[in-house]
């Protein structure tokens, strides 16, 4: 499947909630006044991107079934979850992972992590 792409204006999310089991997180600074998000989703594994008033909620879903060890290989192939947050965001990034890596890299900004 194909690389998925959202942004939203940073005037509008004032929480953003990451709950991931599967995908591998990097958060990253960004210059724009966007928060930007990109993933690919496949045929046993899909993010949930919603917003709820001024809270953006991601959370990954995977398909149910038996996995074999090939399974498992392609339900962790390309997992990056890329969150972009500008320097602009003011408000509170909460984001967790039961056991993927999160990585966070150049990010300056005056809300809290």
């Amino acid at each position: 499947m194909g690389l998925e792409y959202v942004e939203y204006p940073v005037t509008e999310i004032e929480r953003l909630e990451v709950n991931c089991k599967l995908f591998a997180i990097c958060v990253i600074g960004s210059a724009t006044d966007r928060i930007e998000l990109s993933w690919r989703d496949t045929t046993m594994r899909s993010l949930e991107v919603k917003q709820e008033g001024n809270t953006l909620k991601l959370i990954d879903h995977a398909a149910i079934g038996i996995y074999g060890t090939l399974a498992l290989i392609n339900l962790k192939k390309d997992n990056l979850l890329l969150i972009k947050l500008p320097k602009s965001f003011m408000g509170k990034a909460i984001i967790q992972s039961k056991s993927e890596s999160v990585r966070l890299c150049d990010l300056e900004f005056s809300g809290s992590l």
